[in-house]
């Protein structure tokens, strides 16, 4: 009897070893979840933003609700990449972000970043969608500012080229199959209704 009791012990002990040394990174949080109160998190107003901060009160520059994506962005206002991140609870300690400005609104706002050096390996749209499963990785527009970003499925909805702006002027097919406004670096590759010349 003693010789299973030692047994089943041993046995024990190994799966919890193996489960130990399994893979330590939490699957990918493609719900928003973790979003929650963070910059990235959907709203439909700027009073939606930001709970998880103690103090909004101390975040640099004007919250705001980004409506020029779907489902809306939470972010605030920035003068450089230092004003992002700098409030406790206003995002991922591995999350790094990126002051840029957004298309034509001519404002300059906090995003999670996917540039090449924040992708550790992934693909850019997976690595979005460790953050949100609709989120993709695109470029912000706004001039020769613009930076790599993930937000919600691209750009506005469109059912014609003539639907978008000066910095986004191709409307085409995201992953989901919706026509998007998108720049010349989302229309390549891609099926389009104004196909870039």
């Amino acid at each position: 009897m003693a010789r299973h009791h030692r047994w089943g012990v041993v046995v024990g002990l190994g799966l919890l070893v193996a489960a130990a040394c399994g893979d330590d990174d939490p699957p990918p949080d493609d719900d928003g979840a973790g979003l929650s109160g963070q910059t990235g998190q959907e709203c439909v107003i700027a009073d939606d933003c930001f709970a998880a901060v103690t103090d909004a009160d101390q975040i640099p520059g004007e919250i705001e609700c980004l409506d020029r994506v779907s489902g809306g962005y939470c972010t605030h206002q920035c003068t450089g990449d230092g004003d992002c991140c700098s409030v406790e609870g206003e995002c991922d300690v591995d999350e790094n972000q990126v002051c840029a400005p957004f298309e034509s609104t001519g404002l300059m706002l906090c995003f999670i970043s996917c540039e090449d050096e924040d992708l550790g390996g992934l693909d850019a749209d997976e690595f979005c969608q460790g953050y949100h499963r609709d989120f993709i990785c695109r470029s912000t527009g706004g001039g020769s500012m613009n930076r790599k970003v993930c937000v919600p499925g691209g750009g506005t909805p469109c059912a014609a080229g003539d639907d978008c702006n000066a910095d986004f002027p191709y409307c085409c097919e995201d992953p989901f199959g919706t026509n998007r406004c998108t720049d010349l670096a989302g229309a390549e590759g891609t099926n389009c209704l104004n196909p870039p010349p």
